[in-house]
């Protein structure tokens, strides 16, 4: 019995003799095809901690990954992959204090990782919403549309031609810039849109006397709109 254990003691401790160095020399050979591109490098709140947003590459073949990894203040950023989260599309975040990170990211994103918790770090992670907004074309007139183009810059008209263009007067928003763009036109008093939030089920609309109403279809929906507003004073 002895004598046939040995043997197969031998090849298992080959295989992984083989597998070990096999490993190290790809990772010589190949380590340095992988580069990383800083994006954003956002400290916490009293500083012990560091997020890095980066870009990850390892070839021409690959393509980038946004990628994300949390340090502590101490250590150098390394030429490895994140170490919190890894996904085929961009995302954003934001640190709500010292031991917690907001991740906001793509419904359709591939993740690759997609931990909750680094160096004591408890991440939270929010798919990205879509929101719309609402405008009664048919109660401009040429006159006022031409008026409403002479008091933008070539920006803001380029965006509201796009966003007249669209049919039955539903934009959906694309970006930041877009949004405080149609924010301004309300507060103005340049023009008036209605912001619809459909995984919140609720509206905003503006603006009465500079205020925004908000309906909500739900509790539920109304409590993460004051949320996000008292998250944003």
């Amino acid at each position: 019995m002895k004598n046939k254990v040995k043997p197969i003691l031998i090849t298992i401790i080959t295989i992984l003799a083989v597998f070990m160095v096999g490993k190290y020399v790809l990772d010589t050979l190949f380590g340095d095809m992988c580069g990383n591109d800083i994006v954003q490098k956002v400290p916490s709140p009293r500083g012990e901690n560091v997020a890095y947003v980066f870009k990850r590459s390892c070839g021409a073949t690959t393509g980038f990954s946004p990628q994300l990894s949390i340090l502590d203040k101490d250590d150098d950023f390394q030429n490895e992959s994140g170490n919190t989260f890894r996904s085929d599309k961009d995302f954003s975040i934001e640190w709500l204090d010292e031991k917690n990170l907001k991740v906001i990211y793509e419904k359709s994103s591939e993740t690759y990782e997609m931990d909750k918790k680094v160096n004591g770090i408890v991440i939270d992670y929010v798919e990205k919403q879509d929101s719309f907004v609402y405008f009664n074309k048919k109660a401009v007139s040429k006159a006022e549309f031409k008026f409403i183009l002479s008091s933008l810059n070539r920006m803001e008209a380029s965006i509201f031609r796009k966003i007249f263009a669209t049919n039955k007067g539903i934009y959906k928003i694309s970006d930041k810039e877009a949004l405080e763009f149609l924010v301004n036109l309300s507060v103005k008093d340049l023009f008036f849109v209605d912001f619809f939030f459909p995984s919140l089920e609720t509206v905003l609309s503006g603006n009465y006397d500079l205020c925004f109403p908000i309906y909500s279809k739900t509790k539920a929906g109304f409590e993460q709109c004051r949320e996000i507003i008292e998250l944003n004073k």
